[in-house]
């Protein structure tokens, strides 16, 4: 069976997967301000979660995909950096 890896950045059992670290996380919460709608973060689902990969992968907005690959970026520094 494969263990689930939990949430580093909070401290609070949860999984830490996608949609944990995109939509959910608190320690991240001024990420998605800065980088998603307001509908994409507030009260997340599975189904937003599911929108906002399928709009990620479709659109063709510059701006838009700009700013969602400084989100990403900043996604992987704050999840992947060891922490001093």
């Amino acid at each position: 069976m494969e263990s689930l890896c939990t949430c580093t950045l909070q401290f609070s059992g949860q999984i830490g997967d996608e949609f944990h670290v995109i939509l959910k996380c608190k320690s991240l919460e001024n990420l998605r301000k800065n980088y998603l709608c307001k509908y994409d973060y507030q009260n997340p689902n599975i189904i937003k979660f599911n929108e906002l990969y399928t709009y990620i992968m479709s659109t063709h907005k510059k701006k838009m995909l700009g700013k969602l690959c400084f989100f990403i970026v900043k996604l992987y520094n704050a999840v992947c950096t060891p922490n001093p």
